[in-house]
């Protein structure tokens, strides 16, 4: 850090003389000697000085290491022109670029200003631009609302378990009511689909997914009529009602059949043949022959008339019992456990189909007969079993006087018949003999047992 100070030969101190390389003390005192006697020293008199070699100095003028007096205020008068100069320039360049500068901010407020007029002229026009385009928006929904009615509703979604037919119906004509071209048709039905149809939809290919007739074809056959109409024709022939059918949705399904086995038939011929099949296919055959004879000619006539007759039936009859015999078979065996009778019950001309609730009754008879049946059963061999007990526990008695032929009655105290114990002459006020003969109770028999004092027998 010392040798890059700058040494002023002409004010410097010997320490400060000794911090140059290569001089010491004693040239250090040479040269504060000279300096002494000249006064100031120039780098003449610095190189003349005797006992120092006058080649170090250049090094260390050159570097600005050794500087002299004179020099120290030639160059502080220099850098104060200098400075001044630069100061003077310098405040001149600031006015030209503060003059510049505001003139340039002028320019901007001034363009900022139109830009601000222009502004606010284009959003008057927006604001009228948009008022006009909010009041044609209104007119144009007042008028399409006139026309063609309100917005159109949320779809229901086909997940392919329901029917399509129905579904398919419903969607055009919501379709044709709001006017949807076919794009908008294919993106309603696209967007409507969910699980198996829209897993079915995603098999195929790019052709039918772009085309909405086709892949309305498609997902008919996929999910429409499982049978060809032919077939179905040929179901409508045998079709029965099911036993746990009711009549209402046995006629419902008769005309969902005919409508597919008859597709291209006027609809009167339809109808009479779904009547025909309806009133066919009843169980009950009485209330569908009363039907018949009031020749219906559309389906819900022909409904009307058999739930009429059905219930004027229970009304007069009542309902309709089963036909149901009992018949008691009896089982002998050796063992005198196993002598019970057996109860089995036998139907009698058992018809194939019967009314739900028919049925229902019949079948509840029947499981508490055999409940019942069982019951005495069980009840049976548990009173053997007591009545076995009893007569190894105690003496035979006598036979029940409306049991016995002869009607004898016996006194159980004096054993002579004739009259009961109650009326015996011969009963005392002590106990029966049954009671005499009895073996004393344990408990009284029991030996006493004495203590000592600390509890223990003696």
């Amino acid at each position: 850090m010392a040798g890059k100070q700058t040494v002023n030969i002409n004010t410097a101190s010997i320490e400060e003389l000794m911090t140059l390389k290569d001089i010491g003390q004693k040239r250090a005192q040479l040269i504060v000697a000279e300096r002494s006697k000249l006064g100031t020293l120039t780098a003449e008199t610095l190189k003349a000085i005797e006992g120092i070699p006058s080649n170090i100095w250049d090094p260390f003028i050159f570097m600005g290491k050794v500087v002299f007096e004179e020099q120290l205020d030639t160059k502080e008068t220099e850098i104060g022109k200098s400075v001044q100069q630069d100061n003077q320039q310098v405040t001149t360049e600031n006015k030209e670029i503060v003059t510049k500068q505001q003139d340039q901010l002028q320019q901007q407020q001034d363009q900022l200003q139109q830009q601000q007029d222009q502004l606010q002229q284009q959003e008057k026009v927006i604001e009228d631009f948009k008022t006009k385009l909010m009041i044609a928006d209104q007119d144009k929904k007042s008028i399409q609302y006139r026309n063609e009615g309100p917005i159109a509703p949320k779809l229901a979604t086909f997940d392919g378990k329901s029917e399509w037919k129905p579904y398919y119906l419903q969607f055009i004509h919501i379709a044709n009511k709001y006017n949807w071209d076919t794009q908008q048709k294919l993106d309603k039905l696209i967007e409507c689909l969910r699980e198996k149809a829209l897993k079915f939809f995603s098999t195929r290919p790019l052709s039918i997914q772009t085309d909405f007739k086709l892949l309305a074809d498609k997902l008919n056959q996929r999910f429409g009529n499982k049978d060809l109409p032919y077939t179905i024709r040929r179901q409508l022939q045998d079709v029965r009602q099911n036993g746990d059918e009711m009549i209402e949705e046995f006629a419902e399904r008769i005309q969902e059949m005919a409508t597919d086995g008859y597709i291209d038939t006027p609809e009167h011929v339809v109808e009479t043949i779904s009547v025909d099949a309806f009133l066919k296919g009843c169980t009950d055959k009485k209330a569908a022959l009363l039907a018949m004879e009031k020749s219906p000619t559309r389906m819900d006539q022909a409904l009307q008339f058999v739930k009429s007759s059905i219930h004027n039936q229970r009304v007069l009859l009542g309902y309709k019992k089963s036909d149901v015999r009992r018949v008691q078979f009896e089982k002998y065996d050796q063992d005198d456990s196993d002598d019970d009778s057996e109860i089995a019950v036998r139907v009698v001309n058992k018809k194939p189909n019967y009314v739900p609730w028919q049925e229902t009754i019949e079948k509840r008879v029947l499981k508490t007969e055999q409940d019942i049946t069982g019951i005495n059963n069980n009840v049976g061999k548990i009173l053997k079993i007591l009545e076995t007990r009893g007569n190894d526990n105690r003496r035979p008695r006598s036979p029940s006087p409306s049991r016995s032929p002869a009607r004898t009655v016996t006194c159980y105290t004096c054993n002579q018949e004739g009259h009961y114990s109650n009326q015996c002459e011969n009963k005392s006020n002590n106990s029966s003999p049954m009671r005499r003969n009895r073996s004393p109770s344990p408990v009284n028999s029991r030996p006493k047992v004495h203590l000592n004092e600390q509890g223990s027998k003696k």
